[in-house]
């Protein structure tokens, strides 16, 4: 290989090796914020009676809430399946049954006559978060 083409491979070899660090450190920047995302909403979920995931379609909220509803044995609504919509025919009576677990509601923009019947439970849950 002559001189100037060996060149113009170290070249191209220190680029590769620079973008390689570059997505490396990408990787693990975008792995510390899950990290840290996950260790605030489990800080948050110590704290309070409800917490919302907001996000972009196809972000990632779902898996983070089955994620922790595994870690925290918690139940976990899909309002996408009809037997757990059915579940919460009588919200308010299904919540209250279980002051005791974490609910994850997921997908609980398609009943918004929902959030008006969560006040009741979510007040008796603070409660009963405060009194054990």
């Amino acid at each position: 290989m002559g001189r100037i083409a060996g060149a113009l491979a170290l070249d191209a070899y220190r680029s590769l090796v620079e973008l390689d660090q570059t997505f490396a450190a990408r990787v693990a920047e975008r792995g510390e914020a899950e990290r840290l995302l996950r260790v605030a909403l489990e800080l948050r979920l110590d704290e309070e009676a409800a917490v919302v995931l907001l996000g972009p379609h196809q972000s990632g909220k779902t898996t983070l809430a089955l994620e922790l509803a595994a870690r925290r044995d918690a139940l976990y609504l899909d309002l996408e399946s009809e037997q757990d919509r059915a579940r919460l025919a009588e919200p308010e009576l299904y919540l209250v049954d279980h002051l005791d677990r974490l609910v994850i509601v997921d997908e609980i923009h398609r009943a918004p006559g929902l959030f008006p019947v969560l006040r009741g439970p979510l007040a008796r849950a603070a409660l009963h978060r405060l009194t054990g």
